[in-house]
């Protein structure tokens, strides 16, 4: 067995992915998910239909990377587009941020981490996220 932390995170991962791809559901919120252990994980959600396709946003970027615009295309809202024709959820990884227009950084919405985070712990996370979401 393979226990390198990036392999299991992708193994992980490719588990809820495939709960979330046979369980289709219908929601339209934004909201702070309780998961316990004092924390809690920001997930929006919209759209309807099956599958489910969740957005997780690579590096140091909160969920709203996946809305992101310009004036000259709104079709770059990921987000959105997607909603046109299956259920979508973004969330806040704790330690997240995104940036206003004056390129100032804003912590994201979910509980901030207190400690080092393994990839198996952003897995376990996502995953009583969803749980407990019902997604």
């Amino acid at each position: 067995m393979n226990l390198h932390p990036h392999s299991y995170f992708t193994k992980s991962l490719k588990k809820i992915m495939v709960c979330i791809f046979l369980f289709g559901t219908t929601t339209a919120a934004a909201q702070l998910i309780d998961i316990g252990q004092n924390k809690k994980i920001y997930l929006e959600c919209q759209g309807s239909g099956s599958p489910t396709v969740v957005f997780v946003s690579g590096r140091g970027n909160s969920s709203d990377i996946w809305k992101t615009t310009e004036t000259s295309n709104p079709k770059l809202n990921v987000f959105e587009q997607v909603a046109k024709f299956t259920h979508v959820c973004a969330y806040d990884r704790p330690g997240t941020f995104s940036f206003t227009d004056q390129d100032t950084a804003v912590p994201g919405r979910s509980t901030p981490n207190t400690r080092s985070v393994t990839p198996k712990d952003g897995v376990d996370d996502l995953h009583a996220a969803l749980t407990a979401a019902k997604v």
